[in-house]
């Protein structure tokens, strides 16, 4: 299998699938309706980001994280989350052609651009640097600061809030920054739930557990009881014991929705684990020429685990429209 290298990460490369237009309408909807219900929750930030301000949307890229669905199921019961600041731009710039070209299409009127990653995602430097380059925006190291674009594209999180300030990036910041991972929409979309009590939940039925505010897949908690032991899979008694020692964070449920399961042909750590899963991760833009969402291109994400994300196990391939 062909091999994608993003800075310290290594993944397999898998070939492209197709989706139809049908599909791509349905999730345009979708996307268009959580638009509007993410601009209502932002616009109660203390500060206030320009994709918010000035053009009356919560970003101007988000990513519909899902298990794979056919045209005519319903798309609520498919999607995991929307990232309003995604991550995996640099591997979209690599495995999707015309991704970055449509999003310069659509990005025209914002003309000036600056790319910053501050020290809590320094990991993940390369992936945005090549999506940068693509798009032809500046490039802003923090060991050397000079001059900001009109517009920002800040990679970073609470724990830089004191840069954050200091250089006023929220106010020029075309997606969130300090709100990145708040999971609110899920409540709001009653696609989740709030976690107010361990005994809400039952050891009968399956369920993901996650935090009200987090990134990067930590404290998911996957409990799906055909499956004890599974990678990805916690036991009852662990899911409960964690949330007790965590009474002081707010954590969200929603109903497990099973990826697609499927058999892959690759070595990982000398090994052939074949047995897996795969997800969709499908990016949306706002197109400024006709102010609307539209898709721009997507992944499928395949992993050894009901965990799947990326990892040095992990599978990517291109999903284009058909």
């Amino acid at each position: 299998m062909e091999k994608l290298k993003i800075g310290e990460w290594t993944f397999g490369l898998g070939k492209e699938r197709k989706l139809t237009e049908n599909q791509i309408y349905s999730l345009e909807e979708f996307v268009e309706k959580w638009g509007r219900i993410e601009t209502e929750i932002r616009k109660g930030d203390p500060t206030t980001i320009a994709a918010v301000r000035e053009f009356g949307v919560p970003t101007i890229l988000c990513r519909v994280d899902m298990a794979p669905f056919n045209a005519g199921e319903e798309i609520d019961k498919k999607v995991y989350e929307v990232e309003a600041r995604p991550a995996g731009l640099g591997v979209m710039t690599k495995i999707s052609p015309g991704f970055v070209e449509n999003l310069k299409a659509m990005w025209k009127p914002l003309k000036s651009v600056g790319t910053i990653v501050l020290p809590s995602r320094d990991t993940a430097k390369d992936d945005t640097l090549i999506f940068s380059k693509a798009m032809g925006w500046q490039w802003i190291k923090i060991s050397s600061l000079g001059p900001l674009s009109p517009y920002l594209w800040v990679r970073g999180g609470k724990t830089d809030k004191k840069m954050i300030d200091s250089l006023n990036l929220e106010e020029r910041a075309l997606a969130p920054v300090t709100a990145h991972g708040d999971k609110t929409y899920l409540l709001k979309m009653g696609l989740a739930t709030l976690v107010k009590d361990i005994h809400q939940l039952s050891m009968m039925e399956s369920f993901v557990v996650k935090p009200l505010y987090g990134s990067k897949a930590r404290k998911i908690l996957i409990y799906y009881p055909l499956m004890p032991g599974y990678p990805g899979v916690y036991r009852w008694n662990t899911i409960r014991k964690i949330l007790e020692e965590k009474k002081e964070e707010r954590f969200i449920v929603q109903p497990f929705i099973l990826p697609a399961r499927e058999k892959m042909k690759i070595r990982i750590n000398k090994a052939k684990r074949p047995g897996g899963f795969v997800i969709w991760r499908l990016f949306f833009a706002y197109d400024f020429n006709d102010e609307q969402w539209r898709f721009v291109g997507g992944a499928w994400n395949w992993r050894p685990s009901l965990l799947v994300h990326g990892a040095p196990d992990a599978v990517f391939g291109s999903l284009r429209v058909d």
